[in-house]
C-alpha cells in the first residue's frame, strides 16, 4: 500500500464492510473476531503497521460511522420522506455503535 496517513475513520471505512445487513444476522463477538480478521489483512499489506494506539481508536471509529449517515446524510437529503426512511433503516447501526462504545475495552482488546 502507498505510504499515504492512515486515520482511524480512513481504516474503519476500509475494513467494516458494506453489507451491515448481514452483521445484524450475527452476534457482536461474531462481528469483532470477522473485522478484526480484516483488520489483520488490512495491517498485513500496509508499509507501516498500524500502532497499539491507532488500533485502540479503531473501535470509536467504528462506533462513529453511522453517526454520519444519520448527522451527514440525512441532513443533506432534500426529500423529508427520503431522509426520514434513511435515519429509521439507520437504528441497528446506531445501536451497533453504542454496544462498541458501551464495551469499548473489550473491543479494544481484540483489536490489539
Amino acid at each position: 500500500m502507498a505510504n499515504e496517513i492512515k486515520t482511524p475513520d480512513s481504516v474503519a471505512n476500509e475494513i467494516k464492510t458494506p453489507d451491515s445487513i448481514s452483521f445484524k444476522l450475527k452476534t457482536p463477538d461474531t462481528i469483532a473476531y470477522e473485522l478484526k480478521k480484516a483488520l489483520d489483512l488490512y495491517d498485513g499489506g500496509l508499509d507501516k503497521p498500524l500502532s497499539a494506539a491507532e488500533r485502540r481508536c479503531l473501535p470509536i471509529a467504528l462506533a462513529l460511522q453511522p453517526m454520519w449517515g444519520v448527522g451527514g446524510w440525512v441532513a443533506l437529503l432534500d426529500d423529508e420522506g427520503a431522509a426520514r426512511k434513511h435515519a429509521s433503516g439507520m437504528m441497528w447501526d446506531v445501536d451497533f455503535g453504542n454496544h462498541i462504545m458501551d464495551n469499548l475495552r473489550e473491543w479494544q482488546n481484540v483489536f490489539n
